[in-house]
């Protein structure tokens, strides 16, 4: 089974102004963000899974009212 959805954990009172998701090609992934009850915490769930393949995939998040912009590697598995 594909791991479909990955959660961030924001700090408190800090809101999302972006995400994207890129693959090894530079090819941003198509996918929606799912705000969970608990302050901070959101899922981002991929709308295509079925053309997402394992391996790693990189990703650029930026926060609003933040200067920096946050960017790190996640992994899917079959």
């Amino acid at each position: 089974m594909k791991n479909e959805n990955f959660e961030l954990r924001l700090l408190e009172n800090a809101e999302l102004e972006y995400l994207k998701i890129f693959d090894k090609n530079g090819l941003e992934k198509p996918h929606r963000i799912q705000n969970a009850v608990n302050l901070g915490k959101m899922n981002i769930v991929f709308d295509n899974i079925n053309n997402l393949k394992s391996g790693t995939y990189f990703y650029v998040l930026k926060l609003k009212n933040h200067n920096n912009i946050f960017c790190d590697f996640l992994t899917v598995a079959n």
